[in-house]
């Protein structure tokens, strides 16, 4: 089953299909399953999910038609999808192939950041490889740092007045419309929105001034 907002159609009746080789036809088909299966899965192996992606990505070539294959034939958000691809690429690139082949066997997840501060073991044996994928896919500690939203937003919000700002009347729409669109698919929203205008706080404002100077120590 989509996800809630997907606009499901067969394979079939993508509007770039007729355009592909048999040969890619019949890949789309068996990725398309076999990331949605294992997305699906309990214990989701975020390797086999991108890598399967990944062959998608490079046979529709175009940001268009990857869009539309991801809002008709996915079960998880486009968002998961760029994450998937980038996880397997970083991951896949920096495991010798025995730990990847094991990895994806045993429906193990390893983060970049752990093979970085521990690199992989260049051996054959099948009992090291899994010690080592074991002991990445344990939980790592994290660093939690509170975020003050007002002031992320207000910091998000200066850096987007700037360069807006500097644009001519007539490119504006086009800047605007691109940025919004780019932020709802980071968000995951594949459905069409419509906003209303808000009011823009006082507090965002940037009134003009000399900066405050800080008095120097005695």
């Amino acid at each position: 089953m989509l996800r809630k907002g997907a606009e499901a159609v067969p394979l079939e009746k993508l509007s770039f299909w007729e355009e592909l080789e048999q040969d890619d036809q019949s890949t789309m088909r068996k990725a398309t399953e076999a990331a949605n299966a294992a997305y699906g899965r309990e214990k989701e192996s975020r390797m086999e999910t991108g890598e399967n992606l990944f062959s998608v990505r490079r046979i529709v070539k175009t940001e268009k038609r990857w869009l539309e294959y991801c809002r008709t034939q996915l079960e998880f958000s486009i968002a998961t999808a760029y994450r998937r691809i980038d996880e397997y690429k970083k991951v896949h690139r920096r495991l010798p192939k025995p730990l990847v082949a094991v990895a994806k066997e045993l429906k193990i997840n390893i983060s970049q950041r752990f093979i970085e501060k521990n690199p992989p073991p260049e051996t054959d044996d099948r009992s090291e490889m899994i010690k080592y994928l074991e002991r990445g896919s344990k939980p790592q500690r994290k660093v939690v740092t509170l975020v003050n939203h007002e002031k992320s937003a207000r910091t998000a919000f200066h850096a987007f007045d700037l360069q807006f700002r500097r644009l001519s009347s007539r490119s504006r729409p086009s800047f605007v419309n691109r940025h919004v669109g780019m932020i709802m698919t980071l968000a995951g929203i594949t459905h069409k929105q419509v906003f209303d205008p808000v009011a823009v706080p006082e507090s965002f404002h940037i009134h003009p001034g000399r900066p405050r100077i800080r008095p120097r120590a005695a």
